[in-house]
């Protein structure tokens, strides 16, 4: 902290501290990217971008990779996506996403409903339909969902 104080990071999955917090070769990849180029949109691609990419796929099943700028963003997009496929492959009426009870899936009006946190929708108006949702930690609950 501002004091020097030294912390052990207990919430390392909550947004950018993933990455850790200074540690030697993240920051210098950082200075080194950002004497070349610091952001393009993705109508544009770079280098970095691409190797990531081809990482990303060589080491799954996706054919192709779309970089979003945060989780938010990357969650609405795999909804729209799953929605997409459904109804081209199935039916234009399949459109119902299942989520977890108190999930968190980012910010958006779409994202927090998916979530099915009503206090970070309330107040909003209505939120995008076709959602259910199941409990944590019950087998039994969750199949009936299915």
């Amino acid at each position: 902290d501002q004091q020097g104080k030294e912390y052990i990071d207990f919430a390392g999955g909550i947004a950018v501290t993933a990455l850790g917090h200074c540690h030697p070769a993240l920051v210098e990849a950082l200075k080194s990217q950002g004497e070349t180029l610091w952001h393009t949109s993705n109508v544009f691609t770079n280098e970095p971008a691409l190797r990531l990419g081809r990482k990303l796929i060589d080491a799954t099943f996706a054919e192709r990779v779309l970089f979003m700028n945060s989780g938010t963003e990357a969650n609405e997009t795999a909804f729209k996506l799953a929605r997409h496929y459904a109804c081209v492959r199935h039916s234009p009426f399949k459109t119902k996403i299942i989520a977890f009870h108190n999930a968190f899936h980012g910010r958006s009006l779409f994202t927090v409903s998916v979530g099915g946190q009503p206090k970070s929708s309330a107040g909003c108006g209505p939120t995008p339909a076709d959602r259910m949702h199941g409990p944590f930690h019950d087998r039994h609950a969750g199949t009936a969902v299915f």
